[in-house]
């Protein structure tokens, strides 16, 4: 029995070789049943339940112009991408903490957008204030 990978478990093999990783993921999401046992049947019943995409696009590049194929992996991407909006917010709440001295809660109460206009008005506010007169 398995049970299907977290965040946390992508996160432990981030940076990992291919065979530690597959390995490691395995082990990570291993519920019941021997852990020294070869995990390619687990790894293929993980890939069945919760595909990734993973492909090859055809691109051009910009500056030579020249065809090629780029890698994209929209597991990875999404996770850098969670990752990144994670250290955003927590970069709005401070600011907004600071400026208007509003509690954790009323501040992630409000919607992304509002938080990000609140954002935008105290940095632009900060900015003014450090112009010379």
């Amino acid at each position: 029995m398995f049970r299907l990978p977290s965040w946390r478990d992508e996160q432990a093999i981030a940076g990992l070789d291919p065979d530690d990783a597959r390995r490691t993921l395995a082990t990570r999401c291993l519920v019941s049943g021997d852990p020294d046992a070869d995990p390619a049947p687990l790894l293929a019943a993980l890939e069945r339940q919760a595909p990734v995409l993973d492909l090859e696009l055809d691109a051009r590049c910009p500056d030579c112009e020249r065809d090629g194929v780029v890698h994209f992996d929209l597991q990875s991407f999404l996770l850098a991408a969670l990752q990144r909006e994670g250290q955003w917010l927590a970069r709005d709440v401070h600011r907004i903490a600071v400026a208007y001295h509003w509690s954790h809660k009323e501040i992630l109460d409000l919607p992304r957008s509002q938080r990000q206009l609140h954002v935008t008005l105290i940095e632009a506010d900060m900015a003014a204030r450090r112009r010379p007169a």
